[in-house]
């Protein structure tokens, strides 16, 4: 999924080294501070939540998500480059040049788009880590903690994304954004830890009962910052 293919063929590894040595990084963290309940240094802070971007950006989910984009962007141009190429000279005389809009026009040349929509990870990866880390890391960070048996369960797509509010705006701004005051974001640890990302002052570290754990594992993140506020 991450392997990138260079122009004579061969196998660019550089990609799958990164997120190698990032799952190091983060294992020790993990096994150092977390479970002996250390504070974080700035620079480990970084690269959790360096880990934690790419756990979001990494997923089958995501690469289907930019691939249809970009696979959607590809069929308009070459629908349009059809209909162009059937038109008469005096018909292409006719065709009005775009208006000027707010913002400078970016043109994007067309194989760069085949590339997205052909590898969308490795296209897009390391782009949204380096945006995501620093948001990341200016929200709240809450470490739950749960001494059940079974804890915390995970999925193919881990990374959570949550806001309570997301019915109250215009269908425009309803997917979650880390800018929002209501943002949540989950990642599981272990079984034994869960991070919380939020924008609500909860910080620190937490044990939780058995009742939140549960509706943690069915999906209400919002139930845990209410129960335990």
């Amino acid at each position: 999924m991450y392997t990138i293919q260079n122009k004579d063929g061969s196998r660019n590894l550089e990609l799958e080294k990164g997120l190698s040595e990032l799952e190091t990084r983060f294992s020790m963290i993990r096994d150092q501070k977390f479970k002996r309940r250390v504070p974080l240094t700035n620079e480990e802070l970084l690269v959790l939540c360096a880990f934690v971007a790419a756990m979001h950006a990494r997923t089958k989910t995501r690469r289907e998500h930019h691939a249809a984009i970009w696979n959607r962007v590809l069929g308009q141009r070459n629908r349009l480059a059809e209909k162009i190429s059937r038109m008469s000279p005096d018909e292409r005389k006719k065709i009005r040049p775009e208006p000027p809009g707010l913002f400078p026009r970016v043109t994007i040349p067309p194989d760069k788009i085949e590339k997205w929509a052909k590898s969308p990870l490795q296209s897009w990866l390391m782009a949204e880590v380096t945006t995501l880390t620093p948001i990341l890391s200016q929200l709240d960070l809450l470490l739950l903690e749960t001494g059940d048996q079974t804890g915390f369960i995970t999925s193919d797509n881990p990374c959570m994304w949550f806001d309570p509010k997301w019915h109250t705006r215009p269908p425009f701004y309803q997917s979650p954004s880390l800018m929002d005051e209501t943002i949540e974001v989950t990642f599981p640890l272990s079984p034994q830890f869960m991070l919380l990302f939020n924008r609500k002052g909860s910080r620190g570290h937490i044990r939780v009962d058995q009742k939140a754990l549960d509706e943690f594992n069915k999906g209400e993140q919002d139930f845990l910052l209410v129960s335990i506020s």
